[in-house]
């Protein structure tokens, strides 16, 4: 019982600072003032005509749709995007030998799962609103997409190559002694022509008014499909959530640690 109390514990502390994650992300959304890319071009134009080109740093939240003259091509499905994310695994059997508590062993085929390949890649794009737009530089930002691939192709275990779209892989023969079933696509993605909710921060240092990444590590990038009330709604349930959730789990843990002694 001791041992489960401690488990318990070191959830509390994985649940408290969830929390604390949520409780940071609901402050930033409530405090970031809203804008629109007018406003922010007519802030940063004010900027610089007081202290100079390169000092304009506003934490803002704005609404718009993604647009972008040359987008990426998803690797496996070859959808224009801003952003996408690709992962293959491959679904195999594997017999293993287990012992009981007795001492007899008995083999059992399990199926599992290996990541073979990932990858991800974002380009930057403008964001346009009915009175403007602005560039958007998305690296680092905490981004929010759709899934547009989860397919499974049954396939062989040895040698030959495997491809989907402009993936490809060489099968070669280093999976040891199990049995393939074959590979599973997935894939999902920041999409063209969206409507995007963006929580960021507005500088000009590049010599380019941009929406990137805070200097500010307590302050939130965010790059969301979801509307701000959407987002606002969320975040409060997910703390409440997760409060709840770190008190049983320390009170539960508690309880079983002194029971065990």
């Amino acid at each position: 019982m001791a041992f489960v109390g401690l488990v318990l514990l070191i959830v509390a502390v994985v649940l408290f600072f969830n929390y604390q994650g949520q409780k940071n992300k609901l402050t930033n959304l409530l405090s970031a003032e809203a804008v629109t890319i007018e406003n922010i071009k007519a802030t940063a134009a004010a900027i610089s005509d007081s202290i100079g080109v390169g000092s304009c740093r506003e934490y803002v939240k704005v609404k718009g749709v993604i647009q972008c003259e040359t987008p990426l091509l998803s690797e496996l499905k070859q959808e224009p995007c801003v952003h996408y994310e690709m992962n293959v695994t491959r679904e195999y059997e594997e017999t293993v030998t287990r012992t009981d508590s007795e001492g007899e062993t008995r083999r059992e085929t399990e199926r599992r799962s290996e990541t073979i390949s990932s990858n991800q890649r974002s380009i930057h794009f403008q964001l346009q609103d009915n009175t403007g737009i602005i560039e958007v530089n998305p690296e680092e930002a905490n981004m929010e997409t759709i899934s547009i691939l989860n397919e499974f192709r049954p396939g062989s275990s040895r040698g030959g190559l495997i491809s989907f779209g402009n993936f490809s892989f060489a099968l070669g023969s280093s999976f040891g002694d199990t049995n393939t079933l074959g590979y599973r696509y997935q894939e999902s993605i920041l999409p063209v022509g969206r409507q995007v909710f963006i929580l960021a921060t507005a500088s000009d240092e590049s010599g380019t008014l941009t929406l990137e990444k805070p200097l500010n590590h307590n302050q939130t990038f965010l790059i969301s499909l979801k509307n701000e009330e959407n987002l606002v709604q969320s975040a409060k349930s997910a703390q409440v959530y997760l409060l709840w959730g770190t008190v049983a789990s320390v009170i539960i843990g508690a309880v079983l640690i002194l029971f065990g002694l």
